[in-house]
């Protein structure tokens, strides 16, 4: 619609001779219900990405091991104690019988802390995008008004960036309103989105990179699941193997890292590779939702997440931690290998594959981590979905003109929306956060 409304107004601007006049009120008629009913569409794509990004499955795997040495479950065994399915099964229910009486053991040892401001990070991050709202309203008003852009919307031939020679009583055309708004709108959308590609995050600050980096420093990693069997790892265990340390020690470690002292980051031995898309086995996500069966069953007791308003400040606090090191048990237990018949290879996507963004793989109980070249997980991040987003404004924007014939208003409707739209993300996505991690929802900001 935007390259066939440009084609027609440039055709009409162009012309010496007329030979080719703007629709008539029937064809913008026609035009217009389009662009509403494509808008339409475009609301409901955006609510389904909102809905899968706000319950995606998360949570955060400390790998900091206890200064002192306490009570620990057969979940922590090294590889050279692999178990099979059954017995993982069996560990766990004799752990789960644990829950109401007892607290566990080891995890007075091992600070929260790091995991908490992890956490903050990822909170922050989920709004994170390349086009800066504001500063992109702002200029694409100074296109429009300032320079005289919005000159070209008038119904007739004549192409000034002045209004000075435009006759009062020429109307505006919506076909010529139109393509000249979201032209200017996409144009300067994707200039800003390839300099902050190109330009900043690559030689400044890149958010994202930062994360992976303070997942490293932390000694935590990032296991999340967008789908049933699908989803993200980011790997983030130490290559010192401890993280809680005091400033010296850091230092040293940090140094250590510099002049390849030790070993790396990646989650192969002798590699970087810290990032990986993920196709689960059907029985890692099944004990997954076994473990949390006590906080989101309805049969439960009054405490419950449910019950509680999914507040983990209001719920049976003994009961959250000896979930929450039950499920880091045996993710990080799956992570390193240590059941036989509960594992995955690592490999790289063939062609096709990545094409076609599917995995050619059976659903067998052996899973595959794919090398990730980039950042895939953020598309569980507004980043990800960054044109989808700006499609939906650029369409938000051309609906408003269409209505109130005014730029000015159209931009603000356009960041107000905008604006709430990002307000429920973070707040759904904070939920869920406090929800899926069992993270304490007064440390998230």
């Amino acid at each position: 619609m935007i390259a066939c409304s440009l084609n027609w107004m440039i055709l009409f601007k162009k012309q010496d001779v007329f030979h080719l006049f703007l629709p008539t009120v029937e064809q913008e008629r026609k035009i217009k219900i389009y662009l509403i009913f494509a808008f339409i569409m475009k609301f409901l794509q955006l609510i389904h990405i909102l809905s899968v990004q706000c319950t995606v499955d998360i949570f955060f795997i400390d790998w900091e091991r206890p200064q002192v040495h306490g009570l620990t479950t057969k979940l922590t065994s090294p590889k050279s104690n692999e178990r099979s399915t059954g017995e993982v099964s069996a560990a766990l229910n004799t752990k789960k019988d644990k829950i109401n009486g007892e607290k566990n053991l080891d995890s007075p040892a091992v600070s929260i802390w790091r995991t908490y401001f992890v956490a903050k990070e990822w909170c922050e991050i989920q709004c994170l995008r390349r086009v800066q709202l504001g500063f992109h309203l702002m200029a694409v008003l100074f296109f429009l008004k300032g320079i005289g852009f919005e000159n070209f919307a008038h119904a007739d031939p004549l192409t000034n960036f002045s209004s000075e020679n435009v006759h009062i009583n020429v109307p505006y055309s919506f076909i010529c309103r139109f393509s000249v708004g979201s032209c200017t709108y996409i144009i300067l959308a994707t200039v800003q989105i390839f300099l902050r590609k190109l330009i900043y995050e690559r030689f400044f600050q890149d958010k994202l990179q930062e994360f992976v980096d303070l997942c490293s420093v932390s000694n935590i990693s990032v296991f999340v699941m967008s789908a049933r069997q699908f989803g993200y790892y980011i790997h983030g265990h130490s290559a010192h193997g401890r993280a809680d340390v005091n400033m010296r020690e850091m230092h040293d470690l940090l140094r250590r890292e510099e002049e390849d002292l030790c070993g790396h980051r990646g989650l192969l031995p002798n590699t970087e590779q810290q990032t990986f898309q993920m196709f689960l086995p059907a029985l890692v996500r099944e004990q997954y939702e076994h473990l949390l069966l006590p906080l989101n069953s309805y049969s439960q007791a009054a405490d419950r997440m449910q019950g509680a308003g999914g507040r983990l400040s209001r719920a049976d606090i003994d009961k959250v931690a000896n979930i929450y090191h039950m499920v880091k048990k045996f993710l990080s237990g799956f992570i390193e290998h240590a059941f036989k018949d509960l594992d995955y290879v690592i490999k790289d996507k063939l062609f096709l594959e990545s094409l076609l963004d599917v995995e050619f793989i059976e659903n067998t109980d052996r899973g595959c981590f794919y090398n990730d070249n980039g950042y895939s997980f953020d598309n569980i991040l507004f980043r990800g979905q960054e044109v989808t987003i700006v499609i939906f404004e650029v369409m938000l924007f051309t609906i408003v003109d269409m209505v109130a014939e005014d730029y000015v208003y159209s931009a603000i409707v356009t960041f107000i929306i905008a604006k709430i739209i990002k307000s429920i993300r973070q707040s759904v996505g904070k939920r869920n956060l406090v929800k899926k991690a069992l993270i304490d929802e007064r440390f998230l900001g």
